[in-house]
């Protein structure tokens, strides 16, 4: 062979190789380590396992959905791994089917859909769509208020499209709201705001009065079963990627192209026929998605 021909060969070979429009967000078993424990029940066990049935309990039957959602957080945390450009922004672009899915099947109401719209309006802000990331955020506040992320990520779009007043008006409607948050208390100081704090809603503080009421009740006997956490603890003990591993059961992912279901990668039901999400495409230089 050629000498510059090897040369060549040998340097292309040690490069990154780019995403593949056939890469899918379902996670290996590393990337799984990242994701919200409902994830690696949802994408680790099927529906009858004890990990399933108690998440299907507390989160409901929207639960069946989750996957996508799970997808679409996979791949923006391999947007952030990724080592070049084009890949950064494929992994975005990917992730926006996963979650329009989500929208598009869930119910509004689902505990979960609030944390969807921020991250699709994070996606979509990543990439410059600020008009649209503005309106998801807006959508997750609308959704439920008392959401200190949703502020905070609002406000930093806003900064960085100089947009320092709007900023700050974000993140005092949220103190209105929360105005115990810790995150909007030192966002409203970083942005310029002057004490004291915004004066919060009447059921704002009406809420926090009554959940101290709750912290000074006294705790259930000790029994020797141990208490069944309620549905909201134990949601708002996974929020997040930051949830620690849990134990993974055999792998069970269903094949693209099922007969009554050819574009939902890991549906265990058969999808609604309107409105199909198509698989992501690689972006073209130089172009919004």
């Amino acid at each position: 062979m050629n000498r510059n021909l090897l040369i060549f060969w040998l340097i292309t070979l040690s490069l990154p190789m780019p995403a593949l429009a056939t890469d899918t967000g379902y996670p290996t078993d590393s990337e799984l380590s990242s994701l919200p424990g409902y994830c690696q029940i949802k994408l680790r066990q099927k529906p009858g396992d004890l990990g399933y049935n108690s998440w299907l309990g507390i989160l409901g039957p929207d639960f069946i959905h989750t996957h996508h959602f799970c997808a679409g957080l996979n791949f923006i945390n391999r947007h952030y791994r990724a080592s070049s450009e084009y890949d950064r922004k494929y992994y975005l672009q990917a992730s926006l089917p996963e979650f329009a899915y989500m929208i598009t099947h869930a119910a509004p109401s689902y505990s979960l859909m609030p944390d969807v719209y921020i991250n699709r309006g994070t996606v979509l802000s990543k990439l410059g769509r600020s008009s649209e990331a503005v309106a998801d955020f807006l959508k997750a506040i609308e959704l439920n208020p008392r959401l200190p992320k949703a502020y905070t990520v609002m406000a930093d779009l806003y900064v960085n499209i100089k947009l320092q007043g709007k900023a700050l008006a974000t993140i005092t409607e949220g103190l209105r709201y929360v105005p115990s948050s810790k995150m909007l208390q030192r966002r409203y100081a970083e942005l310029g705001g002057k004490p004291p704090f915004p004066e919060p809603y009447a059921d704002a503080v009406v809420t926090q009065e009554t959940q101290a009421a709750k912290a000074r009740e006294p705790g259930p006997a000790q029994t020797s079963e141990p208490a069944e956490a309620s549905p909201k603890a134990a949601l708002e003990s996974k929020p997040g990627a930051e949830t620690p591993n849990a134990q993974p059961a055999a792998a069970e992912a269903e094949a693209i192209g099922m007969p009554g279901n050819p574009w939902c990668r890991f549906c265990p039901d058969p999808a609604p026929s309107a409105n199909p999400v198509s698989k992501p495409v690689p972006p073209t230089t130089g172009t919004e998605p």
